[in-house]
């Protein structure tokens, strides 16, 4: 399973622990980011490349 994942500045850390925890799981991991503070344009990338089937599922995560 492909999983693409993104998130605000703020949460970071949290990204990277759970990209950690997929991989060791099997998954796919694709990361999109968390440097743009306007966090809205990395979670557009993420459903766009979820909704045009390249990936399975999308997670994104919020640190407020």
């Amino acid at each position: 399973m492909s999983v693409a994942i993104g998130c605000d500045p703020n949460a970071a850390t949290l990204k990277e622990i759970i990209i950690s925890l997929l991989k060791e799981m099997g998954f796919s991991v694709m990361d999109f980011g968390s440097d743009d503070p306007i966090y809205a344009r990395v979670a557009f990338k993420v459903g766009e490349a979820v909704a045009a089937g390249e990936f399975d599922r999308g997670i994104l995560l919020c640190g407020t």
